[in-house]
């Protein structure tokens, strides 16, 4: 649906600034855990998607959105859930270098892909040289990155965000990223997504993110162990359970929801809202709702 006076988000070489420079301001607090919990890197990618209101708008790139995914049913957890690209961290890796393998993995099947040159597309998206320079590729209108063989092309780690706890006990390190190549409306025919982990590939924009009739808080029960890095087996004893409200976003082939949505959650209050305010584009993040089964 059309939003109503919302303006579409230029994702603008200040605001790519601004992010970077949110999260690097970023005050990243420790989870307390119990034992050595598993540990995996998603990337959370900001991007550029093409939509009528950003056409009637005149940004000919598209407007900013976050990238999406909604997890095949051969994976072994969260079949079916909308997630971001990522994965467990191997040993030795950073959690940027396995967020950015995750996203080129996900986002064109591995069988198709030469090993070497996603190392090097790893390599480019962690330099720091590279990083640096990220805002200047948003200057003007995208031409294409003819120094990468990915159709992702250009793509850039920025930083990250607070650790996070996934309902398996494991550690989630988001890493917040850029990818220059702007996107038509039907994201997944871009791509050649990998089918062993991936139905499909969808983008909601910033505008959809911040509209108040499309995000909503639940009231959720969790078992606190997994919250404490506790890893769920076979012997254990029963549950430990309490209740929290957490966010949910509508708007796109499915709902978003937990983990995911408790990301963007964050990434929209922490970075996204006051970048927006530094490059001139202010938004208004309105204060969500509970609802509850019965409403």
């Amino acid at each position: 649906r059309r939003l109503a006076g919302m303006k579409p988000v230029r994702l603008s070489s200040g605001l790519v600034r601004a992010v970077a420079e949110e999260l690097k301001g970023l005050r990243r607090r420790p989870w307390k855990v119990e034992g050595k919990p598993k540990r995996a890197a998603v990337f959370v990618p900001l991007c550029r998607v093409r939509t009528p209101e950003s056409q009637e708008a005149g940004l000919e790139d598209g407007e900013a959105a976050i990238l999406l995914t909604v997890r095949s049913h051969n994976v072994s957890t969260h079949k079916g859930q909308v997630s971001f690209p990522g994965g467990h961290i191997d040993a030795g890796e950073t959690p940027e270098a396995a967020a950015v393998r995750e996203l080129l993995e996900e986002m064109w099947e591995p069988s198709n892909a030469d090993c070497d040159q996603q190392a090097v597309e790893v390599r480019r998206a962690t330099d720091p040289e590279l990083v640096a320079g990220a805002p200047s590729v948003f200057d003007g209108p995208w031409r294409g990155d003819p120094a990468s063989e990915y159709p992702l092309e250009f793509v850039a780690a920025l930083g990250r965000l607070c650790t996070l706890p996934a309902a398996t006990g494991t550690m989630v390190e988001p890493v917040v990223g850029v990818l220059a190549k702007p996107m038509e409306a039907n994201v997944s025919a871009q791509f050649q997504v990998s089918p062993r982990e991936v139905d499909e590939a969808f983008a909601l924009t910033i505008r959809q993110l911040l509209d108040p009739e499309l995000a909503f808080k639940e009231v959720l029960e969790y078992d606190t162990r997994r919250v404490r890095g506790i890893p769920a087996s076979d012997d254990e004893a029963p549950a430990v359970m309490s209740k929290m409200a957490v966010p949910v976003f509508l708007g796109g082939p499915a709902r978003v929801w937990g983990v995911t949505a408790m990301i963007i959650d964050q990434v929209l209050d922490k970075v996204i809202v006051p970048a927006l305010a530094a490059d001139g584009q202010p938004r208004t993040r309105h204060e969500l709702k509970v609802r509850h089964d019965d409403s």
